[in-house]
């Protein structure tokens, strides 16, 4: 989630600062035609998912894993 959270980040900064318009607020693929320089926006989008990407590998691989437990006793009969 923290991942996800900084990837969206990094894009919608990206698309501030590059300048990048839409004149629908939503729309998806839709209004695509409506966008104002779509190649920067798509340079913004595949820079968030990089981002998203390396965090979640680089979170997953600091993951803490529970050590295996013991292998059951056997059974003893009276």
């Amino acid at each position: 989630m923290r991942a996800s959270m900084a990837g969206g980040a990094v894009t919608g900064a990206l698309i501030m600062q590059l300048g990048s318009t839409i004149s629908y607020p939503r729309g998806g693929v839709f209004a695509a035609d409506h966008l104002g320089q779509p190649w920067l926006f798509a340079a913004a989008v595949a820079a968030g998912v990089l981002t998203t990407a390396a965090l979640t590998i680089g979170l997953k691989t600091l993951r803490r894993t529970a050590p295996p437990a013991p292998p059951p006793a056997p059974a003893q009969r009276p």
